[in-house]
């Protein structure tokens, strides 16, 4: 470097290339799923710090150095603080950084960070300063040959390509990548990716304009050939993608974007910028179709890291014999001649690179296990490597876990103001709807079951009567034909008595299908005022057997005057009906508060229930007495509990006072603390 300007121009050309390291950072970030996100951007942060780190302690001179044999450079020494050439040595920095983040993308999604960074030692620290002697160092074995790679198609982008290569064939392709149930894995953020191939083309400025390390004539050519490049090898991408499928795919756009620049990058300086559109138009196919040859072959390169960088490295390396000028040949070299040094060239870094580190890989793969779980893989490297999620990651496994569990009162987290949180929201929504529906089908079901009983109890008590009606009409038939009217009366009275059952028990029927229905409006209740009705409804009953009825001071509730009525009306006419033959009917109606409910006991001095029947009584038709002794259809305390229930209260049987009679009693709230509506 002659002058100022130039240290200046390099050193310009060196941050320009750190930008690439962004770039890449942003495109395999976004080209890979969201919980393996951070992950990445990771793993491209790390790999620059001991990629640097490695190129200035030793790196440097490996690649620089005084050569042995043409092999390896070695006279700079360990940690060289006294460097020569600097603004050099910042450059070349930076082109170290770029080979060794190559890899994170193409094995990312399955890899462990510790067994990454061992292969970026390896890569960054031993390989690369390896290959890059042998093609710039003064003396390398392919420097001597005359092979030219003007800024690293081969050195810095095939070594990448190539080493990621026996990467992805050693770890394995990804968990659902192939097979039976393939899943192309699409990558969760496209505008990100695509904002890192923007970035990387701009630092590729850099790359290209910096590697002739002077600030002279050449700089705008090389300049307008690298952004030519990435221009035509986009259009190129979205020209095959859109001849070998219906849409055009955002990857092959991006790739084809990048393949142009790869290929560009060891002869922009000794080309025409015309060249520039065979030369990317064939790069970005070579790279779509080497893409779609890998997925044939289950090779699982995330980015397509393989196909930009290796194969289109490799064919970039070809066009300095095919479009270079050449005069920028070796002396006396023909094309021909140029085509076989770079071929050579081509082969030893595929050589190095993917041979060589394919049996180093798989070397290391026997210390370290480089792959992770397939529970930790399933779950994401963002948590499982870094105990980090993302919103989104939260709501899936979320969902998994209600999944698993069958629970589906699990509701998923909320993250506020956020689209997962968004989504969570609505998936809540969603489980409610589903419990309600649960709830209401389970509901549905019990109630056909209880329909199906009492159907059957209902056409059993039915068939009774109908029996006896439909016998003693066809008694009273023949007696008719045969003249013998002795029996007309008794069988009309038996025909009527049946018929009056019938009735009776269709009425009682009806009223259990309307009990707790009749009227849902909410109102305060007197209940002294519904026992007197009660009592008003039942007077003539009551007058006939004698009975003597006492209420103490009742409360008012919330709650329907018609059904609590009817409840009231009940209790009292089965006391009365279930009565002694020694003497008469004496029943007491009271109640009594507790905690914002009331509890009323209607206590009778009966015939009493056996307590193992205190469960039993309340169900549909259910009698403990035969209906020649006491008539009743088996309804009524059926209604009484449906009434009560609706209310929000119970109801149950005691014993009676003295372990005579019965008691039944049943809660109701207060008109302060009730709330239920009745149904």
């Amino acid at each position: 470097m002659d002058s100022r300007l130039d240290i200046l121009w390099l050193i310009i050309c060196a941050a320009l290339v750190f930008v690439m390291q962004a770039g890449f950072l942003c495109l395999e970030s976004g080209l890979v799923r969201a919980k393996n996100s951070f992950n990445v951007a990771i793993k491209n942060t790390l790999d620059c710090c001991l990629a640097s780190a490695m190129f200035w302690a030793f790196g440097y001179g490996m690649m620089f150095g005084t050569t042995r044999a043409g092999w390896i450079g070695a006279n700079e020494g360990f940690a060289p603080d006294g460097i020569s050439e600097p603004g050099f040595f910042m450059f070349q920095l930076m082109f170290c950084g770029t080979a060794a983040t190559i890899l994170s993308g193409a094995v990312a999604e399955r890899t462990r960070l510790f067994g990454y960074m061992v292969m970026v030692v390896l890569l960054a620290g031993v390989l690369y300063p390896v290959f890059g002697h042998w093609a710039w160092a003064e003396g390398g074995l392919l420097q001597t040959r005359g092979f030219l790679d003007f800024a690293g198609a081969s050195v810095v982008h095939g070594a990448g390509g190539w080493f990621a290569l026996a990467a992805v064939m050693v770890i394995g392709p990804r968990i659902g990548r192939f097979g039976p149930e393939a899943n192309k894995l699409q990558g969760h953020n496209l505008v990100l990716a695509a904002l890192g191939v923007l970035l990387i083309w701009f630092g590729w400025f850099g790359f290209n304009g910096g590697s002739g390390f002077a600030f002279d004539d050449r700089v705008p050519t090389i300049l307008i050939t690298t952004f030519l490049a990435g221009a035509v090898g986009g259009l190129a991408g979205i020209i095959f993608s859109r001849m070998t499928s219906r849409a055009v795919k955002v990857e092959d756009a991006l790739n084809g974007v990048l393949a142009g620049l790869v290929a560009i990058t060891p002869c922009c300086n000794i080309i025409d910028p015309a060249a520039t559109i065979p030369i990317a138009t064939i790069a970005a196919w070579l790279s779509s179709g080497a893409t779609r040859m890998l997925d044939r072959l289950k090779i699982d390169d995330v980015v397509g890291a393989v196909p930009v960088h290796a194969v289109a490295g490799a064919w970039g390396v070809l066009c300095v014999a095919l479009f270079g000028h050449q005069d920028a040949f070796r002396e006396g070299f023909t094309r021909w001649d140029q085509f076989v040094v770079q071929s050579q060239g081509a082969l030893a870094c595929f050589a190095l690179f993917f041979g060589g580190g394919y049996v180093c890989i798989r070397l290391i793969n026997r210390v370290f296990c480089l792959r992770v779980s397939a529970e930790d893989e399933i779950a994401g490297l963002n948590y499982a490597e870094h105990d980090a999620t993302t919103g989104v990651a939260d709501l899936v496994s979320d969902m998994r876990a209600c999944e698993i569990t069958g629970d589906l009162h699990q509701r998923a987290r909320i993250e506020p103001h956020t689209e997962a949180g968004q989504l969570a929201i609505q998936y809540n929504r969603v489980l409610d709807k589903v419990v309600d529906r649960e709830a209401m089908l389970k509901e549905a079901h019990s109630a056909n079951e209880d329909l199906q009983s009492f159907a059957q109890l209902a056409a059993h008590d039915l068939k009774a009567p109908l029996r006896a009606v439909s016998s003693f009409a066809n008694y009273l038939c023949e007696d008719v034909q045969s003249g013998n009217l002795d029996e007309v009366e008794a069988y009309t009275g038996r025909i009527v008595n049946g018929a009056d059952r019938m009735t009776q028990l269709v009425n009682d029927l009806l009223e259990y299908a309307e009990a707790g229905r009749k009227d849902d409006t909410h109102e305060t209740v007197d209940l002294g005022v519904v026992a007197e009705d009660a009592l008003l409804l039942l007077s003539e009953v009551c007058s006939e057997a004698d009975a003597q009825i006492s209420v103490t001071a009742m409360p008012t509730v919330n709650g329907n005057a018609t059904g609590l009525t009817q409840l009231m009306q009940n209790l009292i006419g089965n006391a009365i009906k279930f009565r002694g033959q020694d003497a008469p009917p004496q029943i007491m109606v009271s109640a009594q508060g507790d905690s914002g409910t009331w509890q009323v006991r209607v206590s009778d001095n009966g015939i009493g229930i056996d307590p193992s029947h205190f469960e039993t009584i309340f169900e549909p038709l259910k009698r403990l007495h035969g209906t020649s002794r006491f008539e009743g259809s088996g309804l009524g305390l059926s209604n009484c509990r449906k009434i009560v229930e609706a209310h929000g209260g119970r109801i149950w049987a005691e014993t009676g006072d003295g372990g005579l009679g019965t008691s039944i009693c049943f809660t109701l709230p207060t008109a302060a603390s009730a709330s239920r509506v009745v149904s």
